[in-house]
């Protein structure tokens, strides 16, 4: 069981309150953003302040986000407290991490001189498509090539934070023109 899932549980029976939820919660979101930033430098000794600095910000969206959550648990508890409601809107939180390195790894590639990215379906998971508004997988992986920033991030798309596809990214070769270099590690 996910330590998400332990909060949930524990705050449904009683025997942690809301505002230690909130505060389970955000150290959860702080390891987890973390974390996604030492994969993407490939290492803790690869990171710098400006990194940490970077997940402080990633950190504080976060925190609003949940914040709200918090509110709504507060003004609704049994709507919240009863059922697996609490669970599935918590389990969200669980899944910020792949989001969070997708955008950390386009911060990387873009200060190394990467200009294109394109979007790769993962072979293994099921693929969204363009629901309410929100682009689909399928629709930004026919985009083929684009340049960075263009695409809609991981967690943007209408498979939300289900999302598995990845972003591969090139630069021009400045040793041999109309040749590219890539950098999908």
């Amino acid at each position: 069981m996910s330590s998400v899932s332990v909060l949930c549980e524990q705050l449904k029976s009683g025997s942690i309150s809301l505002p230690e939820f909130q505060a389970g919660m955000r150290d959860f979101i702080r390891l987890e953003l973390g974390a996604a930033m030492e994969l993407a430098k490939g290492g803790r000794e690869f990171v710098t302040q400006a990194d940490w600095g970077f997940v402080g910000a990633q950190a504080k969206k976060q925190y609003a986000y949940l914040d709200n959550f918090v509110a709504e648990i507060a003004a609704n508890p049994t709507g919240w407290l009863s059922g697996n409601r609490l669970n599935s809107r918590a389990n969200l939180y669980a899944q910020l991490g792949y989001a969070a390195l997708e955008d950390d790894l386009q911060r990387e590639k873009t200060k190394a001189g990467f200009t294109e990215e394109r979007n790769v379906l993962d072979p293994g998971a099921e693929h969204c498509k363009d629901t309410s508004g929100r682009p689909g997988c399928e629709e930004i992986t026919a985009k083929g090539w684009v340049p960075i920033g263009t695409l809609p991030k991981i967690g943007e798309r209408a498979c939300y934070t289900n999302d598995r596809c990845e972003l591969q990214y090139r630069k021009p070769d400045p040793e041999n023109p109309g040749e590219w270099i890539y950098g999908n590690d």
